[in-house]
């Protein structure tokens, strides 16, 4: 199951069929890559249910996994049993809020970006793209339309693996800004 955080899309009754307020999942993960990332990774593994291991796979501190468990917990994401931590339902989350104030969204956006940029290693290399051209909005709508199509068919890709073929946890994020606005059209 995909909790698609998208208010567009999303249908008030399977939100309360569910139990979850995706409003507050929103405000509480869409910012910070550290409670993605354990929440990707819980129920993966036996080690998953390891605070301590969770901490030193990260590199944060185990004060930061704590707190993300905690909140996890608190918004119903995950459960603790006898065998550890688990997964309230299978999901994979996509935040993409349609009615979440711009100012939100950006804030979110800004914060993950940075968290995945100060992540990025030499061997890294082919990981990331960058362009800059003259175009326009509508041309930019169409690639966010499609970047956001390729975001879906990756998250469906990673789910069809075994766990022997998984190499880690991947946050990928995208932005397009405008460096510089024209007067007119063509007119510089």
């Amino acid at each position: 199951m995909e909790l698609t955080l998208d208010n567009e899309t999303q249908e008030p009754e399977s939100q309360l069929a569910s139990g979850l307020n995706l409003k507050k999942i929103n405000d509480q993960m869409s910012g910070n890559l550290v409670w993605q990332a354990v929440y990707a990774l819980i129920g993966y593994s036996e080690k998953t249910s390891s605070l301590k291991w969770l901490s030193q796979q990260l590199d944060v501190d185990l004060e930061e996994v704590n707190n993300a468990i905690e909140g996890l917990i608190r918004l119903k994401l995950i459960s603790k049993s006898e065998q550890g931590y688990k997964k309230s339902q299978n999901s994979t989350l996509y935040f993409k809020i349609a009615n979440c104030p711009e100012s939100e969204l950006l804030k979110h956006h800004i914060a993950v970006s940075r968290q995945t940029l100060n992540l990025l290693q030499p061997d890294n290399i082919n990981t990331y793209l960058r362009e800059v051209t003259i175009s326009n909005k509508e041309i930019l709508a169409e690639l966010h339309q499609a970047v956001y199509k390729v975001f879906l068919e990756f998250g469906s890709k990673s789910k069809s693996l075994s766990k022997s073929e998984d190499d880690g946890v991947y946050s990928l994020t995208f932005t397009a800004t405008q460096t510089m606005a024209l007067n007119n059209k063509g007119d510089l």
